[in-house]
């Protein structure tokens, strides 16, 4: 684990911020993900568990190739994907989960998430959500403008 920059040797801080996952020619930030903050040079680290959920969430988007989007928020969900950090890619790439495109953003909902850890099959969730952006119930709704609003803190 870290606990000094790599670049000057200052602690590194805990905190809640913004991060790029690269693969191959994609680079996507992440938004409001647990980072790891150099006091001094503000470089950012992140711990292994949050590395690789960034890594095979980026590797999806590319290897899928249908989404058009420069932005990932999991603020909601990224406890939940890191108990299935192995399955994310596969979640997403078997189209297991439809996540929620908002402009350019991919907003990866705790409610899919903790469904596929509760039934493992999300046919029912997938068939019942428009994927399209369109007649969310109240609960995903809800959902989303609870993210929207930890973004403004």
């Amino acid at each position: 684990m870290f606990n000094n920059c790599e670049n000057d040797g200052y602690p590194l801080i805990e905190q809640i911020g913004n991060a790029k996952g690269y693969w191959k020619s994609k680079v996507i930030e992440f938004e409001s993900i647990p980072i790891l903050c150099c006091e001094k040079c503000q470089n950012i680290y992140l711990k292994q568990n949050i590395a690789i959920i960034v890594q095979e969430i980026t590797r999806a988007i590319y290897d899928l190739n249908e989404y058009d989007v420069t932005t990932v928020n999991i603020s909601s969900s990224y406890k939940s994907i890191i108990e299935n950090k192995r399955e994310i890619y596969n979640l997403l790439v078997e189209k297991k989960i439809y996540p929620i495109i908002d402009n350019n953003k991919l907003i990866i909902i705790a409610k899919d998430i903790k469904s596929f850890e509760n039934k493992g099959d999300l046919g029912l969730l997938a068939a019942a959500r428009n994927h399209n952006g369109e007649n969310f119930t109240e609960d995903v709704l809800k959902e989303i403008e609870e993210m929207k609003n930890y973004e403004d803190q």
